[in-house]
């Protein structure tokens, strides 16, 4: 757990490789998978341009737990790889999970109107 929180604060500090050492540290030792550790993997990489590795991060992730701003940022990582078609299909899957979500249905409107 403490690893866990070291690791968030390096995050919020902005030192993304710091924090995804600390992370993958944490996560060797938890007694089971952790989706929060693989969905702050997810942006840590993300942040640090490790696009395909953000990409498996936070789909170990949404496997672990659904969770919509899982699906949000694994939906900006699709378009940051110019992958417009795996965004809305992100979207789409997350309005399946999460169908109350306004701001989901807001991201995948705007995404069409902008394709």
């Amino acid at each position: 757990q403490n690893l866990k929180q070291m690791a968030r604060s390096l995050y919020l500090l902005g030192r993304h490789t710091r924090a995804v050492e600390a992370y993958k540290q944490a996560e060797t030792k938890t007694d089971k998978p952790d989706w929060e550790i693989h969905y702050n993997l997810g942006i840590c990489n993300q942040r640090l341009g490790e696009l395909e590795e953000a990409k498996h991060e936070l789909q170990l992730s949404l496997q672990l737990h659904r969770h919509h701003a899982t699906y949000r940022v694994l939906a900006a990582v699709c378009l940051q790889q110019g992958d417009v078609t795996a965004a809305v299909s992100t979207y789409r899957a997350a309005i399946e999970q999460f169908p109350e979500n306004s701001d989901l249905h807001a991201l995948l409107g705007k995404l069409l109107l902008q394709t």
